[in-house]
């Protein structure tokens, strides 16, 4: 009973936590919406910076309210990674993301274009995996696995609100549901078996860069 209470309590923690990101990061894209819009050069200029300080700060809250209300040091999350680990779970990411876009790159015939630099670094797309895999999987999958020492549930939990942070109005989110959900199902063992995030950074990363390099902008 007390541990149904704990994971409990820890499960609404990280539900406060996520929604106060998520109502940070809504409310500063709001509130700079109209210079996002491409009216003039100077507002598609301002476009991926806003994107940066929307992830910057909205990440700065999450993992200092993270880091305030559990007893994980972040610092444990990280060892000194294996070549071989690496290059493994690089190429599984890259396998990983073929599969899930095999319909629109292969199927479809869509055209491969590559968007500016800036434009990807600044809003996040390479930032994101460092900071989402110290909060989905370093402090959540962390604080559940050790409440129920029940892998599955932990994982499946953590993917669920990965999943639902990549909530995209624009996108068809029963297809980003799935391919986040099994991503996060994915680095959720990485850190298991390997207790070492720079396993789940490399395979997030890779993927996102894949992703990048053969989506339309």
């Amino acid at each position: 009973m007390k541990k149904i209470l704990d994971f409990t309590k820890t499960f609404l923690l990280y539900l406060f936590i996520f929604l106060l990101h998520v109502v940070v990061g809504v409310g500063i894209n709001f509130v700079a919406d109209p210079v996002r819009q491409p009216l003039d050069s100077i507002s598609h200029f301002l476009h991926p910076y806003i994107g940066l300080v929307s992830v910057v700060l909205s990440s700065a809250l999450l993992l200092f309210l993270t880091t305030l209300f559990t007893k994980f040091d972040l610092r444990s999350f990280f060892k000194k990674a294996d070549s071989k680990i690496l290059l493994f779970t690089i190429s599984a990411a890259i396998i990983f993301n073929l599969i899930v876009t095999f319909k629109k790159v292969f199927l479809t015939g869509s055209i491969v274009s590559v968007p500016p630099w800036k434009d990807v670094v600044y809003t996040g797309r390479f930032l994101g995996p460092f900071i989402e895999e110290i909060f989905f999987r370093g402090f959540m999958l962390k604080s559940f696995y050790k409440l129920s020492d029940n892998f599955v549930l932990s994982a499946v939990v953590s993917s669920v609100f990965f999943s639902a942070v990549h909530y995209n109005p624009y996108a068809p989110y029963f297809n980003l549901l799935l391919s986040t959900f099994f991503l996060g199902l994915i680095t959720c063992f990485l850190m298991v078996k390997y207790n070492n995030l720079w396993y789940c950074i490399a395979f997030h990363f890779t993927y996102n860069f894949v992703v990048w390099f053969t989506q339309n902008p």
